[in-house]
């Protein structure tokens, strides 16, 4: 099981990894700057309906950046809690059990989310 959990979690580097590009993160982070700036200037409600996609836009970029760091966090925590297990540690095993079921559901969401 130890190797199978190994590979779980391989799988689930590469593919956030492989995530980041198709979130293209730091032109997102641009993007949301831009958004950001763009929120904050004082005629932004001159034209209402432009302010309301300004600020829908930032919002979802704001959430998708969360998302996405949220996860590498957590993989950084599964790491620790994979070497914990493979010392024979059973608490940290199925911490890391239950983490990664979660990770996955989350990178499986900021998928879909993406493809809307």
């Amino acid at each position: 099981e130890p190797a199978e959990a190994q590979d779980r979690m391989t799988a689930l580097q590469e593919r956030v990894e492989l995530s980041g590009g198709i979130f293209d993160l730091p032109s997102l982070k641009l993007q949301f700057a831009e958004l950001d700036n763009r929120s904050q200037n004082p005629n932004l409600w001159d034209n209402r309906d432009e302010a309301g996609r300004i600020l829908r836009e930032r919002s979802t970029c704001e959430t998708t950046i969360k998302g996405f760091e949220e996860i590498e966090h957590s993989i950084v925590d599964l790491g620790v809690y994979l070497e914990m297990a493979s010392e024979g540690d059973a608490d940290a095993q199925s911490e890391f059990e239950g983490g990664l079921e979660s990770v996955e559901a989350r990178v499986e969401n900021l998928h879909v989310r993406r493809m809307l």
